[in-house]
């Protein structure tokens, strides 16, 4: 053919083939590759290699990383810690990880780090130890021992592994593999170390940790992230219980939960025997009311709980949300409308999570305010307490929002958080007086009375903290009782605080003179710990352990506000002595909240040793 006609042919061909890949659809993208592996460090460098870090590749399924060195592949993991590379003695190197997955593609170069191995000089490696013992072992760690290597020029040390990944070095022949898994087994591993850097072969031993003393006690209670001794303290009587709630969680007015877990420390407490329900938590009014009135949010949060419970391997969940039931209506709803709406949304919520967490196997607590009924003695003004569950007396707003009954057909707990009779801005007294307590579990006794399968399920939750107020008593009256009107309040020298009656009989009720003292407070109570209390133990001259209430208290002179009274009630063993003693005889549970400061002697009580097999 002329070359002006194959010419043209030529130019006729590549012009059709122009046009047919003009006229294919265009190829999709194809999916990105792995991401750039975080920057390489260098944790140890011998005559034979290194030791590497680096940050994790994200990418599609499972990766694999090539490390690089003077441009060649040196090694291939799918580690990113404590990475074995080797390399010829006396030489620099740049050393960088690539990460490749399934499909071949192959991420940037990470961020490299520059290393020079020693000089070659002693390339003759130690003989290995000749065994590798294990001398004792507990849950949590194995001591190793292991006899004397020997090297032509002198051993420095020795490095110990556990599954392949270095724990650290010995300049003795012994060693104690901490952090380990009750009744887990390990392989560990001894090598010998030289001047120069050689590396023995390996001694390898398989073995399994010990399994820890399990936990046989039935007391449950919180435990407070923001307080490391909270967790100290539970663990250290983790076999007096039988359940852990920590506060890890809060639960926002959408549904979704804020916080974040701790996964050693659960898994601590689950290869013990306890149990560990994360609490989920609110007390923003709105929040909560948003929430539970929606059907849209209380699904989302059921299912934002039950996942956090099922992913975390948690044993299940404790709900504590908490309010005051609102003093209007709103929209077209009354106030009785609108606290309804708010009771049986919450309990629709917890039927939701409950099922939820049930079907994963899991448990539910829920936390609920007290109820009691009361009366007043018309000889004495008093409060006294009675039975009646129907009471008037006992339409309390921070309760209201507790269905007790509904709530416990379905849940595994419920929580009854028994204290507050007395609280930091209202006049001192105790915090949960026993003849209190006793009226808040006749309550449940008679609410529940053909509900055995709900009162079976009851906690008796109880403070380990103590108040301290300070307050004024402005005015004191005396008057012929009954048969006097009864005496106006008078104001407070702090216009924002209400004076409040304190009252007691001087003579025979009825017949005698009823004394009514005012009291202001001169500022909102503190809270302490019982540690606290034994820091302050010295500025009190007045202390009594009154036990009509199983409560202490101690008075002083407050020097800070003349003609104030500074009073501290707190709890001790003869306090929690009596409060299991009440659970015990109510066949309820007991509860603390919380963990971490309490007089630590209540711990030796015979009521907390546990009945568990």
């Amino acid at each position: 053919m002329p070359s002006s006609a194959a010419t043209v042919v030529a130019a006729l061909l590549t012009s059709l083939g122009l046009g047919l890949l003009a006229a294919a659809p265009a190829e999709a993208a194809p999916a990105a590759g792995p991401t750039r592996p975080g920057p390489l460090t260098v944790a140890t460098v011998t005559q034979q290699g290194a030791v590497v870090d680096f940050g994790r590749s994200r990418g599609a399924g499972r990766l694999t990383y090539r490390i690089k060195a003077g441009g060649k592949t040196v090694a291939t993991t799918r580690r990113t810690s404590r990475v074995a590379v080797p390399l010829a003695c006396g030489r620099t190197y740049r050393v960088t990880a690539v990460a490749v997955d399934r499909r071949g593609r192959r991420s940037a170069a990470s961020p490299g780090a520059r290393l020079r191995t020693p000089a070659c000089l002693d390339r003759t490696a130690p003989t290995a130890p000749a065994t590798l013992s294990a001398t004792s072992r507990t849950g949590s760690e194995v001591r190793l021992t292991w006899p004397a290597a020997g090297d032509r020029v002198g051993v420095t040390g020795y490095l110990v592994y556990r599954d392949g990944v270095v724990l650290g070095g010995s300049a003795t022949r012994s060693y104690v593999a901490r952090n380990l898994r009750p009744s887990t087994t390990y392989t560990f591993a001894v090598r010998a170390r030289d001047r120069a850097g050689n590396l023995s072969r390996p001694v390898t031993l398989r073995t399994t940790s010990g399994r820890p003393e399990q936990a046989t006690g039935d007391v449950r209670a919180y435990v407070l992230t923001s307080d490391g001794e909270s967790f100290t303290d539970a663990q250290r009587h983790y076999r007096q219980l039988d359940r852990v709630f920590p506060t890890f969680f809060e639960v926002s007015r959408a549904g979704d939960v804020t916080g974040t877990g701790r996964p050693a420390l659960t898994t601590w407490f689950q290869d013990r025997g306890v149990k560990v329900l994360p609490r989920f938590h609110s007390e923003d009014p709105g929040a909560i009311e948003a929430l539970v009135a929606d059907p849209a949010a209380r699904a989302h949060g059921a299912a934002t709980i039950a996942a956090i419970v099922r992913d975390g391997g948690y044993d299940g969940a404790s709900l504590d949300l908490e309010m005051n039931m609102p003093a209007t209506g709103v929209g077209d709803l009354t106030k009785m409308q609108r606290w309804q709406r708010l009771r049986d949304g919450y309990s629709a919520f917890v039927e939701e999570i409950t099922a939820l967490v049930h079907a994963d196997g899991g448990l539910v607590s829920v936390a609920v305010s007290p109820n009691w009924c009361t009366r007043t003695d018309p000889q004495t003004r008093a409060v006294l307490y009675c039975t009646d569950s129907a009471s008037a007396s006992t339409v309390r707003p921070r309760a209201y929002l507790f269905d007790y009954a509904r709530l416990g057909a379905v849940v595994d707990e419920l929580w009854v958080m028994s204290w507050g009779l007395h609280w930091s801005t209202s006049e001192s007294g105790p915090v949960a007086d026993a003849r209190w307590l006793a009226a808040v579990t006749d309550y449940f006794h008679d609410l529940l009375e053909d509900r055995p399968d709900v009162t079976a399920e009851l906690t008796l939750g109880t403070n380990l903290y103590a108040m301290d107020w300070s307050e004024t008593v402005v005015r004191t009256d005396r008057i012929a009782w009954p048969g006097t009107p009864f005496p106006t309040a008078p104001a407070c020298p702090v216009p924002s605080r209400t004076a409040r009656a304190r009252t007691s009989y001087e003579g025979t009720p009825g017949a005698g003179t009823l004394v009514v003292e005012w009291v202001c407070l001169s500022r909102a109570a503190t809270t302490r710990e019982y540690d606290g209390v034994l820091a302050v133990l010295g500025q009190f001259t007045s202390h009594v352990f009154d036990t009509d209430s199983a409560e202490n208290v101690m008075t002083a002179a407050d020097p800070s506000v003349p003609g104030a009274q500074r009073v501290l009630w707190y709890v001790d063993d003869r306090t929690i002595q009596r409060r299991a003693a009440l659970a015990a005889d109510r066949g309820w549970n007991l509860g603390f909240w919380r963990l971490g400061r309490e007089d630590q002697t209540i711990w030796n009580l015979a009521e907390l040793q546990g009945s568990k097999p």
